[in-house]
């Protein structure tokens, strides 16, 4: 579909997107030019040297001079790498300088009929409605409000072997999916075994890569273990944060011409106001290893509505294991936060716990309360249940105050954020929260104090996982 812009005088105007329902490849791509870097500026005019706009193509748009402000200017002309604003707006060197980096925004209500749609990178819009229509947003959108109604979806790209995807909403006030609709990124995540390019029996996991990753028909992990459909046959690692889920899901094995269900995409909101009536989805894709569930991030005023909030790993022969949702809440108003769930995958009809995948994590925090931490599996056994990574006791090769290294380690990277590090096994009470990690390194939170105060090179270190106050196990074995 093309664009329809109203405007009456006096009103906000309004961008209509309709194709009647009729789908395209390509779908409609609103002009999004992308933030830069001012090298030049005047009252009215930025440079920018690195970039080339389609003369006159961005006029309309407001532009933020200096993305640290929230001041804006209406572009009235641009060239290939100048942009011109209304006088009347003011002088763009009060609030911006050489230097600053510069981003665009929409103005008015758009809205989104019957088409299918791609929005990428940092996008700016105003007020949004989305009525029978599907948006795909790989990146971030910043918005007043948002609705969803009348069977409408928003969904991240699918991940392949070279790229992947994910979605983030920042909304000042409202975001609305009615009893119709959903953000839907199920199956979006780390590609399973046989899909897409990735032409192997290994489901595809962190770090988009196939070494460590599921094999062989087995159920794909994330904040649960997926299931074994073959005993001998590897499960990748479980990896990711509790309390701030960013990851992706990773992809099932597959076997014998069977593909691996994908993992599920990552979705992150941030809203005032939170009405779901309809559902907000990142599970794991059904196949011979189901994918694992992927992640869900909310963070959020007032949380309503009667619809669910899922991050389950996909059934097959095996089970993929259940991804991890977080939400941080003001005021519920009669949301059922048992309708929040990442569950495992069933694998081979759920019998056999081996093929079972186990359950991934909820933490739900409500402000100045204690959260609590809920792993809940239906009432389906799996072979693994564990939900938090492992740092198993091991010798020091490098440490400064706040950086700790074991060049033998293997550690999924940020999986171990929030967990304590203990540097010298003899000193036990002398523990230090970790705030990242890669492979072979532990970094903590410089505010506990100078590791190398109890403990050196060749010391033994070990790991300690802190559980919230509060932990519920329900359905589980």
């Amino acid at each position: 579909a093309g664009t329809v812009y109203l405007k009456r005088t006096g009103e906000e105007g309004q961008i209509i997107i309709d194709n009647r329902g009729t789908n395209s490849t390509n779908g409609t791509r609103l002009p999004a030019p992308s933030s830069g870097t001012i090298t030049s500026i005047s009252a009215n005019m930025i440079e920018d040297s690195n970039v080339n706009f389609v003369p006159r193509s961005i006029v309309g748009l407001e532009l933020i001079p200096n993305v640290n402000r929230e001041e804006s200017f209406t572009i009235i002309s641009n060239t290939k790498t100048q942009i011109f604003t209304d006088p009347s707006d003011g002088d763009m060197r009060e609030v911006a300088s050489v230097g600053d980096k510069y981003d665009f925004k929409y103005s008015g209500n758009i809205s989104f009929q019957n088409c299918q749609s791609l929005l990428e990178g940092i996008v700016h819009l105003p007020n949004l409605n989305l009525y029978n229509s599907t948006l795909t947003l790989n990146g971030t959108l910043y918005t007043e409000n948002l609705t969803l109604e009348n069977g409408s979806i928003i969904t991240h790209s699918t991940s392949t072997t070279s790229k992947t995807y994910s979605l983030t909403l920042n909304i000042e006030k409202k975001l609305t999916i009615d009893s119709t609709s959903k953000i839907d990124v199920s199956g979006k995540g780390y590609l399973g075994a046989g899909k897409s390019g990735n032409d192997t029996y290994y489901g595809r996991t962190y770090g988009n890569t196939i070494s460590g990753g599921s094999y062989n028909g087995n159920g794909g992990s994330y904040g649960g273990y997926g299931g074994r459909y073959y005993s001998a046959s590897q499960v990748n690692e479980i990896y990711g944060s509790i309390y701030k889920p960013m990851d992706l899901g990773s992809g099932g094995g597959g076997w014998g011409g069977f593909s691996g269900g994908s993992g599920g995409g990552a979705i992150e909101l941030k809203v005032k106001e939170l009405i779901v009536d309809g559902s907000i989805l990142a599970n794991g894709e059904n196949g011979n290893g189901g994918g694992s569930g992927g992640s869900i991030l909310i963070n959020t005023g007032i949380l309503k509505g009667s619809g669910v909030i899922e991050a389950n790993g996909g059934n097959g022969n095996s089970g993929g294991g259940g991804g991890r949702v977080a939400i941080y809440y003001e005021d519920l108003e009669g949301f059922d936060l048992n309708k929040v769930r990442a569950y495992g995958g069933v694998g081979g009809g759920g019998s056999d716990p081996a093929k079972n995948g186990g359950a991934g994590t909820v933490y739900l925090k409500k402000n100045n309360e204690e959260g609590i931490l809920i792993i809940d599996n239906r009432a389906s056994e799996a072979s693994n249940p564990m939900v938090h990574p492992y740092i198993k006791p091991s010798q020091i090769t490098s440490l400064s105050s706040n950086v700790l290294e074991d060049s033998s380690a293997s550690f999924m990277p940020k999986a171990l954020i929030g967990m304590k590090i203990i540097p010298n096994i003899k000193m036990k009470d002398k523990r230090f929260t970790i705030i990242d990690n890669d492979k072979t390194r532990i970094i903590t939170d410089p505010s506990d104090g100078d590791m190398t105060e109890v403990a050196s090179v060749g010391d033994t270190y070990a790991g300690v996982f802190v559980f919230p106050e509060h932990m519920e196990i329900r359905n589980t074995k």
